[in-house]
């Protein structure tokens, strides 16, 4: 159940991340809520030594980073995607 949970939270957090990098519609608290949720899911499973922990943490970061630094379309659509599909694959 929590499993399917953090999918869902991923995929919105992905599509957060997305929709504010390109269009600018979401509200930075929002953003700042998605990356620390992204931060803390991956240091609490850090002790799995896990590598989706360390992975959600640097997505953290890189949201984080994005509401003071202009980060690569790239980057968000590398994260973004990332993010969908680990949510996607918590669904399944």
């Amino acid at each position: 159940m929590i499993i399917k949970l953090f999918g869902i939270l991923d995929i919105l957090v992905g599509m957060f991340f997305w929709i504010s990098a390109f269009f600018q519609i979401i509200p930075d608290s929002l953003i700042i809520l998605s990356a620390l949720y992204l931060i803390a899911k991956g240091v609490g499973f850090l002790i799995s030594e896990h590598f989706a922990s360390i992975t959600d943490i640097i997505a953290g970061a890189i949201i984080f980073a994005s509401l003071s630094f202009a980060i690569p379309s790239v980057i968000v659509i590398i994260v973004s995607i990332y993010l969908l599909q680990k949510g996607i694959f918590s669904l399944l």
